[in-house]
Order: C-alpha cells, then structure tokens, then sequence
C-alpha cells in the first residue's frame, strides 16, 4: 500500500470520528431558535419544490436543501449524510491542495488532521448539520482551485455554476483565478478561457438576485454596513477571523514575520484568495466560520513553514515532538464552550485554552529554528 493510500485512509478515519464525536445539533432546542439551519430545514420540506418566502440570502442558496430534500430518506438524516460526505471530501481535497503546492505527504497530513479538528472550520459544520450550504461549498472552492491549477477550466466552470445554487461565497476562486494568470504571466487565451469559465457563474449570481423577490433580510450593502464590514477594525472582530479562527497556528505568521511576506511575494494568488474571503466576511457578522475557505491558503503557508522547518531538522527527535505537538494541540484546541467533542465550562476556558496552545505552538517553532540557527553558526 503506498503512503499516499495510508494518508487518504488516515484522513477518512480521523474525519470520521471528528464528525461522530462532535455531536448533533438539536434543531428542536430553544437555544437554537435563531439560527441558520431552520431557514435550512423549511426549505428541504419544500423539496423537489422551492420555498422562496425565507430571507435573504438564504433564498438564494437553494441547491444544498433542494439536494436534502430530493433524497428517499428522512430530510434530518439526509443533510447529516449529506454534510458528513461534504466535510470528509473537504479534508482530503486540503490534504491533495497541499500536495499539490509540493507540501510534503507527512505535513500535508498533519495540516489536515489540524483542519479536521478546527472547531469552526469542521466540528462546527459537523455539530450543526444544517449548515450544508457551508461544507458543500467549501468543497466546491477547494475542488475549483485544485482543477483550475491543472487548468481544467471547464470542471471549474461547472462547479461554480453549482456553487453559486449553494453559497455566494464561491466566488472567492475567481479572483484567486485571475490572480494566477498574472502570477503565471500568461497570454489573452488563457484570461479568455478563464472568462468563460467563470461568466455563467456571474450571470447566475446576478439572475437570481433580479428573478427572485425576498420577503425579508437584509441585502449585502445592508449586511456590509450593519454586520462585518460596520466592526471592521474592532478588535474583537480582527482577533477573531485573523487570528482564534486559525487556532493553534495564529502566532506562527507573527513569530516568522519574513517567512510570512515571502511567501505572501511568492503566492499572490493565494494572498488574493485570502484577502477575498476576509473581504467576504464583512457581509456576514462576527463569526470565524467565515474565514473558512481562507484554509486553502493559510494552510500552505503554515505547511510550507512547517515543511522548512521540518527539513532542516532532518530525523531528529525534535521533528517528531513538533509533530505530535501540533496532532495533540490541533484536537485539544478544538474543546469548546458552545459544541466540540468536549465543552468547556465557559467562555474565558476557550480563551485560555486558545491562547495556551497558540503559544505553545509557536514558542517550539522558534525555539526549533533558533537552535537550527545556532548549530548552523557553531558549525
């Protein structure tokens, strides 16, 4: 069996209990009154039918509980499937993105263990089952980035146009397209070929905002100027989606600053991948679930850091402490006071814990590479 097998296999598995360890939401619960998944659930009752009287911009994102809803079995058990499939994809589309930007086998998995026990990237999805829209298209951005660097560009075209039925949110790979022709310094027939990958998309966006009447919600200069983009530089709202979001890796960009801005030179399409969801973010309120899709790009820098780092150290002892230290501190960061595969007490023990390991984290990183450093000079 090659290694690439056993990875896939260890990703399906560790997905697998990530998802059945993290819960179900209880959709009948009070608590949960005001949140997205019951907009969700009345539009899969609809199903093979379209419920077009819940707000905005839920009632564009028909495709994820239209899907629900069509499948012959009871409509709860259907967005659990169908969710639990979305989010293992997901995990190993990373786990291949990664390889894909020559992160080694090894920290290509451990980057997607740290993803798959996210508490906002996975266990929130996975808790909160209704929330199809989510991991479906996170796995649509992942799959569109993964083809269009093989420069499949009618696959890409077909994703987003499905993706666009799902969340608005796609549309983040498109700039991320575009970027990577300038990046590549390539010629017309390249931008025309990715031109007409992407306008059905475009066109869909903008018909299902012109065809279909909401009968309530906000719209997205509403939503801009009262939700994300009203708490823009808060703090809280920066240290959430710039920084808790990416838990434990959030002081690794800080403590390896140069690191960080040759990357950012080297990968300005990934940089503009990041920058769009981030700007994407401001339609929507203070949540780091948001940041989701930044992954595709976080996640190579923290791999291609990690990777350096790794390399340098050669077999020593210190490589598989690293390694373990980001395993054991990626699945107890994902404890949490609201879901998780345990919940803490309160709100100021995700704090700590939250900070505890991002310190941890970032304080073996440097150390690694201050004796890696020193040796080099001694010798």
């Amino acid at each position: 069996m090659s290694s690439k097998i056993k990875f896939i296999i260890l990703i399906i598995f560790f997905a697998l209990a990530s998802i059945l360890l993290s819960g179900k939401i209880d959709y009948r619960n009070s608590d949960y009154a005001n949140m997205d998944m019951l907009k969700y659930i009345t539009m899969g009752e609809e199903a093979p039918g379209l419920n077009l009287d819940v707000p905005q911009p839920f009632v564009y994102r028909i495709f994820a509980p239209w899907l629900a809803g069509i499948l012959p079995m009871d409509l709860h058990t259907s967005f659990y499937i169908l969710s639990s499939l979305s989010l293992i994809l997901s995990a190993l589309l990373l786990f291949l993105l990664l390889r894909e930007y020559a992160i080694e086998a090894r920290t290509a998995f451990i980057l997607t263990f740290a993803f798959i026990f996210n508490r906002y990237f996975f266990q929130f999805t996975a808790w909160d089952f209704y929330q199809l829209t989510d991991s479906l298209s996170l796995m649509i951005i992942l799959a569109s980035i993964l083809l269009s660097l093989k420069g499949k560009y009618f696959k890409v075209s077909l994703l987003l146009f499905i993706g666009v039925l799902t969340k608005e949110i796609v549309l983040v790979v498109i700039p991320f397209l575009f970027a990577e022709l300038y990046y590549k310094k390539s010629n017309a027939k390249g931008y025309l070929q990715v031109g007409a990958a992407v306008l059905p998309s475009i066109i869909l966006f903008i018909l299902l905002r012109v065809l279909i009447e909401p009968q309530s919600g906000n719209d997205l200069m509403t939503k801009l100027l009262t939700e994300g983009g009203a708490n823009i530089f808060t703090v809280n709202s920066l240290s959430k989606k710039l920084l808790v979001a990416f838990t434990p890796f959030f002081f690794l960009p800080v403590f390896f600053i140069k690191d960080f801005f040759a990357f950012i030179r080297k990968n300005i399409s990934l940089s503009i991948l990041f920058l769009s969801v981030f700007a994407a973010s401001l339609f929507g309120g203070d949540y780091e679930r948001l940041m989701t899709p930044a992954v595709a790009a976080y996640f190579v820098f923290i791999g291609t850091l990690l990777q350096k780092i790794f390399a340098r150290m050669k077999n020593s002892k210190e490589v598989k402490i690293l390694y373990y230290a980001v395993a054991v501190s990626s699945f107890l960061s994902s404890f949490y006071h609201l879901w998780g595969i345990i919940k803490l007490p309160t709100a100021f023990h995700s704090v700590i814990s939250t900070i505890f390991f991002g310190i941890l984290i970032g304080f073996l990183f440097v150390q690694a590479e201050r004796r890696f450093t020193k040796k080099k000079i001694l010798s």
